[in-house]
């Protein structure tokens, strides 16, 4: 080891003896020994930008792995931050070699800076800290990157917030703090064995580098070095004196209520403190020492907590007088207008237990749910604390934080729960997501099971609620009335998501009497029906639409029948169930004549409906195949054969190793497995030999599981696949060919769309647009290639990948016809063989299909008429498919044509469906509605 001490130039005489086995030999040599030249920091920062300086420096602080391994230098003329990620060491002495390097106005090494060695280690700071107070060192401009690392030394009070961890205040309690950061366990134990301390600090001061604007803009990072904390007492008195203010503000200073809990510390090591505690007052009970907190209280009391504190020699004994407060009681009604998380004690008896959910609890004003409690029991007279929570349209008392206690005053009591009868239009009635009483109720209505989320729902086929059961003996009391017209008793809870929408939710117990059969009169019917007509049309509509409506109530059925004998009845029509507006000269409403009907019970009244007029084209009415016969499916591959290989690009690379281009050819088709084939063999045909051979690739055939090639070729080539390990025998494919180019350019890209919003059509229905765009073509060179490229539209049989072109069609935009029915389209881009060459093609997504739009009718028990825009044979009908309102498949439906093909009777089990989903596919086209504007697959038919 050569001493840093040498300042000038030395030359060191060493004589070595050297034995070895006996034999000594005496060697001896001169070392020469060049002083490291080294600047100070403060020559570095008034050196020269981007000149690499040699400087022997302390780190101060060292954080290799956080802040972006920022580490601040020191010697005695200043500090400097360091930005490269090294592993030191707070108090290596280091030689380091970097560059005056100025990033966002701070001088400083940046990441050319290289680690020459490690002088010495465990070196205090060269430099003193600065003092400042809290205040102070907020006041210090954090602008100025000058003052970035500057090492401060603060006196305050150690504190600790949520957000940012530890902080400094000139004051106990006091709003303007600064904020404390460390990246070592070390330091925030240190940190925590001060918290409420009087302590002088020493740290370095850094912006807030991660520029969150809710966040104080700097920060002091302290670390276990260079003695970093002490306490500003020293004797035992001031110790003393310290923790007698700490005592005075945090408990005497405090509000205290029941149920709080009083943190007392036994001792303080970091003062050497010892404090034995005792209750010295009248009113010990109000204190729990079991569990540290208070009990519940009446009146405002004073408990007298006795500290004996030692530090040292010396003992002092302190009372600390803690002020308890009642919570006043509150009424229900009363609760449910506080704010969320306000603390409440409420008085009142509980009234019934509901499983998962929790206890309701009565007073005079009213019920509410209770949660976050256990072991509590109906008949139960209690005071309970908790704080008021809601969600949505909801309140409960939360025991799930404190206090969460509770008093039983009496048991077994006796209690009346008053009824409110309601409708179940009533329900319907009330604003959704808006805070309301909890009542029990009695409602009527049809009880039906969902089978997708396994509960019961009473509906009246306006209004379906969501029936939450209690209990297992309440899930099979209604099991028992599954089907039936009901009186049940329930209590209002929520309007929330359900698995069948959004809808108001009651709870059942399933006691004796709380659910009978009944029978609705007609006249009780005729009355649903009324709110099932309104339900249904009263709406507001726009000139030049249709409006479905049903013409029986969807559960209790009867007629409903419209007629127009009223105001502007000649803008409006009716066909079948179909109600129409046609062209209007603006704005205005529309009477319709509405007769419902059930058993003897007969009503008419009118209906004003509000119509906007819309610039739209006028609607005819629906006329079942007024589009006649769907054109047949693109012709099939041959027996033998398959369809899907494609060249995708044919285009020229620079050779991966070694000089000049070659040609690629990208081809894709589908993988071996999908073709029941073990692998596929490339082969091309030789013209002069008229035949097929395998394609050779290193020697061997080429052949491969998967589902592409990427190969270089020398010229234009004729190239299918053939399957291999197929039990029915070997499988062709269409034949390519591929074109030979020359010219060094590749597509680096390029867009597909195939969106709505080119033709208002969605996609892959007739009509639809494709636009390709982003065409990006490159050199061999890597310069972009402006123009030199052409397109033209093919429509491909999915089949057999035959393309056939279409004629005229050389735009960006194709916009697709019937003759596209169930091919895919794809666009050829082509190089003019002079500035771009090669081609590439591009296929649509899916082949192009007809939404063959239907309508349903004719609704009943029994089934429905089903009727389309397009005639359709019995054999594609035996596709159709129908769902209920949990997509579960109903079987057994049966299929009746008609004279029309473009009819057909449905035939069904509707039992408990409230909604009905029809599908029906084929490879041309499929059934599908009108929506929103839009072609949308399948038909839902809500039922209620």
């Amino acid at each position: 080891y050569i001493s840093d001490t040498i300042t000038v130039e030395t030359w060191i005489d060493v004589r070595a003896t050297i034995n070895i086995n006996g034999f000594i030999n005496v060697v001896e040599f001169t070392i020469h020994v060049i002083p490291i030249q080294t600047v100070t920091i403060a020559e570095f920062l008034a050196g020269v930008e981007n000149v690499p300086y040699r400087l022997e420096v302390v780190v101060i602080l060292a954080m290799s792995t956080q802040m972006d391994g920022t580490h601040i230098l020191a010697d005695e003329t200043g500090y400097l931050l360091c930005a490269k990620p090294f592993e030191f060491v707070a108090g290596d002495k280091v030689i380091l070699i970097g560059s005056r390097t100025i990033h966002d106005g701070a001088i400083l090494l940046w990441d050319d800076t290289e680690w020459i060695e490690t002088v010495s280690i465990d070196n205090p700071s060269p430099i003193a800290p600065v003092s400042h107070t809290v205040d102070s060192f907020n006041l210090i401009s954090i602008e100025d990157p000058l003052n970035w690392g500057m090492y401060v030394e603060l006196t305050g009070y150690v504190g600790e917030a949520q957000d940012i961890g530890y902080l400094l205040t000139d004051t106990l309690g006091a709003s303007d703090f600064a904020g404390i950061v460390s990246m070592s366990s070390e330091a925030l134990t240190i940190l925590y064995d001060h918290l409420h301390l009087k302590v002088v600090i020493k740290g370095f001061l850094l912006p807030n580098f991660d520029g969150d604007e809710t966040e104080p803009d700097r920060m002091l990072v302290f670390e276990a070095y260079d003695n970093p904390i002490h306490l500003v007492s020293t004797t035992d008195q001031e110790k003393i004196d310290e923790l007698i203010a700490l005592g005075t503000h945090f408990l005497e200073g405090q509000m205290w209520y029941p149920y709080d809990y009083v943190e007392i510390e036994e001792e303080m090591p970091a003062l050497g403190a010892t404090i034995v505690w005792a209750i010295t007052s009248d009113n010990a009970s109000v204190y729990d020492a079991l569990l540290g907190r208070f009990n519940d209280v009446s009146e405002i009391e004073v408990v007298a907590f006795e500290a004996t504190i030692t530090v040292g020699s010396l003992t002092v004994v302190h009372t600390f007088n803690l002020t308890v407060n009642p919570y006043p009681v509150t009424t229900i009604f009363d609760f449910r207008m506080m704010d969320d998380f306000e603390v409440v004690k409420l008085h009142g008896v509980i009234i019934e237990e509901v499983a998962n959910l929790g206890y309701i609890l009565q007073d005079s004003s009213g019920m509410i749910m209770i949660k976050g409690y256990h072991d509590l029991q109906v008949g139960w007279e209690i005071t309970i604390f908790g704080h008021k929570d809601s969600y949505n349209n909801i309140c409960w008392l939360s025991g799930y934080s404190t206090p969460s206690q509770y008093n039983v005053i009496n048991t077994g009591v006796s209690f009346t729960v008053p009824v409110t009868p309601m409708t179940l239009q009533d329900i319907g009635d009330i604003t959704p997501y808006t805070e309301h009483p909890m009542v029990y109720t009695t409602i009527r209505g049809r009880l039906y099971y969902s089978s997708a989320d396994e509960f019961y729902y009473l509906t009246d086929g306006v209004t379906d609620v969501y029936i939450y059961h209690a209990n297992f003996g309440a899930q099979n009391t209604l099991q028992a009335f599954e089907g039936q017209d009901v009186e049940i008793k329930v209590y209002l809870n929520d309007y929330n998501s359900h698995f069948l929408g959004e809808n108001w939710s009651v709870i059942f117990m399933g006691k004796p009497g709380d659910i009978q059969a009944i029978p609705f009169t007609d006249a009780e019917i005729l009355e649903m029906m009324y709110d099932y007509v309104h339900f249904d049309l009263d709406h507001v509509y726009v000139e030049n639409k249709i409006k479905m409506f049903s013409p029986a109530h969807p559960i209790y059925g009867g007629t409903i029948e419209l007629a127009l004998n009223g105001l502007n009845a000649e803008y409006a029509y009716i066909f079948e169930n179909q109600f129409a507006i046609t062209d209007i000269p603006g704005d205005l409403w529309i009477e319709l004549e509405i007769t419902i009907t059930k058993g003897a019970e007969t009503m008419t009244f009118v209906l004003s409906v509000e119509v906007l007029a819309d610039d739209g084209l006028p609607v005819e009415p629906f006329i079942p195949g007024m589009m006649g016969s769907i054109p047949g499916e693109p012709p099939a591959a041959a027996f033998g054969t398959f369809g899907g290989l494609i060249i995708e690009e044919i285009e020229r690379h620079n050779v991966f190793m070694g000089e000049g281009t070659e040609m690629i050819v990208n081809m894709s088709f589908p993988d071996a497995s999908s073709l029941g084939a073990d692998h596929v063999t490339l082969q091309y045909y030789d013209y002069s030999l008229s035949t097929w051979f395998d394609y050779m690739y290193a020697g061997v055939p080429l052949i491969t599981s998967g589902d592409n090639f990427s190969l270089s070729f020398n010229g234009p080539m004729t190239l299918r696949l053939i399957t291999s390990g197929v039990l029915t025998g070997n499988l062709t494919s269409n034949v390519v060919e591929v074109q030979y180019t020359n010219v060094d350019t590749y597509f680096a890209g390029w867009s597909l769309d195939e969106s709505v919003y080119l033709t208002g059509i969605m996609f892959p229905y007739v009509g639809h647009g494709i636009f390709i765009e982003d065409v990006t073509v490159f050199d061999t060179d890597g310069v972009e290639v402006i123009g030199g490229i052409s397109y033209q539209w093919y429509r491909l049989n999915p089949n057999t990948f035959e393309t056939i072109l279409i004629p005229g069609e050389t735009n960006q935009l194709y916009i697709t016809t019937i003759a596209d029915l169930g091919y895919y389209l794809m666009v050829k881009v082509t190089g003019d063989e002079i500035t771009v060459g090669g081609y590439m093609q591009i296929m649509s997504m899916n082949p192009v299909q007809l939404l063959n739009k239907g309508i349903v009718t004719d609704i009943d028990g029994a089934g429905f008429t089903l009727s389309m825009e397009y005639d359709v044979t019995m054999a594609d009908m035996a596709n159709l498919k129908i769902y209920n309102q949990d997509y579960l498949e109903i079987v057994g439906i049966n299929i009746i044509p008609t004279a029309d093909p473009a009819i057909y009777e449905i035939e069904l089990d509707m039992l408990g469906a409230t909604e009905l989903h029809l599908e029906l596919m084929t490879p041309t086209w499929m059934l599908g509605q009108k929506m929103f504007e839009y072609l949308m697959p399948g038909i839902t038919v809500p039922l209620i």
